[in-house]
This record gives C-alpha cells, sequence and structure tokens, in this order.
C-alpha cells in the first residue's frame, strides 16, 4: 500500500513464476500496460475488475493479466491446460489486508471474451459447465453458493479467446 494505494491483493502460486500484487483502478484501462509506478509497460500490472468489491465479497471476482511469452504475469496460467501442472499446482494464495485465503483451483476453461463468467454472480449451471469443459480434473467440491476469483488471461485458440482458471476462495483461519 505504501508503493501503491491501489494495491487490493497478493497473489501466489508456490513454485511458479505467479506471484504479484493486484491492483484495481477506476476502470480496466488503467492497469492494462502500465506498471504500479504508472509507467507504460507492455507487461501491464495483474488487476481486479473495477466493478468487483476490492475486499473479495462478490460471488466471482475477475482478475486479469497477460498471457507473456516471457512466462511473466498471467504467461505460466495456460499450463493449466495440463493435468500434470494441475496436479502440482492445484492451490493459489490470496492475501488481503483483512483475510488471507486459499483459492482450491476448480477449473481451467478456454471461452470467449464475452462469457457468462465474466459477469459478477455466479450460478449453478456456469460452474457445472466450467466443470465439464475443464483443461483438468479437480476434486475440489463446490456449489454456486461459493465464493469465486476468475483468473483470465488472453488464449489463442480463436479470436478474442480467453483461458480462465476458476477457484474457489476458502479463508484461511490464522
Amino acid at each position: 500500500k505504501q508503493v501503491n494505494p491501489d494495491i487490493v491483493a497478493w497473489l501466489y502460486i508456490p513454485d511458479t513464476r505467479l506471484n504479484y500484487p493486484i491492483v484495481q483502478a477506476a476502470d480496466n484501462d488503467y492497469y492494462l500496460h502500465r506498471l504500479l509506478n504508472g509507467d507504460y509497460n507492455l507487461n501491464g500490472t495483474i488487476f481486479m475488475d473495477y466493478l468487483n468489491k476490492a475486499d473479495f465479497s462478490d460471488a466471482n471476482t475477475l482478475i486479469y493479466g497477460h498471457n507473456m511469452k516471457s512466462g511473466n504475469m498471467f504467461g505460466e496460467m495456460t499450463n493449466y491446460k495440463k493435468q500434470s501442472f494441475y496436479d502440482q499446482h492445484s492451490t493459489a494464495y490470496l492475501l488481503t489486508p483483512d483475510q488471507n485465503y486459499k483459492l482450491e483451483l476448480v477449473a481451467g476453461v478456454v471461452l470467449s471474451d464475452d462469457a457468462e463468467i465474466y459477469q459478477h454472480g455466479f450460478s449453478q449451471s456456469l460452474l457445472d459447465f466450467c466443470r465439464s469443459h475443464s483443461t483438468f480434473q479437480s476434486t475440489v467440491e463446490a456449489s454456486a453458493q461459493d465464493r469465486f476469483v476468475t483468473l483470465s488471461t488472453c488464449s489463442y485458440e480463436y479470436d478474442n479467446a480467453r483461458f480462465v482458471v476458476l477457484g474457489k476462495l476458502v479463508p484461511i483461519e490464522s
């Protein structure tokens, strides 16, 4: 927060390069090609959808990051297209000023950029769709009543394709 008051959380997946602050701005364009200090950079910064509540209390919190060929930002996220990667990295961590969470990863899906998952609500049919089309099989028990975090990056199967990894938000008790 001392470096940038827009930081709302920190995302970490052990044994990967995914170890970044998450920011939130007044729109979804500001951090698309800006670093934490505001300087222009193609990598941009990992950011939360401007319509989400910064405390992760929404049914579905959207977090975006570029799929960089270098593996930076969400460049490693597409590794979740392989079961073996999921098997070794099935949990992410989300650290916030008020609460720390585990993200128990439920599904990884290729979708269009206007798919239902980009709404802030969540339904059982959406969860069922994500599970049935997932690139990996997860045994995490989840229902539409849980809170979710959707990690989204570009994918190249077709125009405007996105790869999303859906995680169930589970508070870590202190």
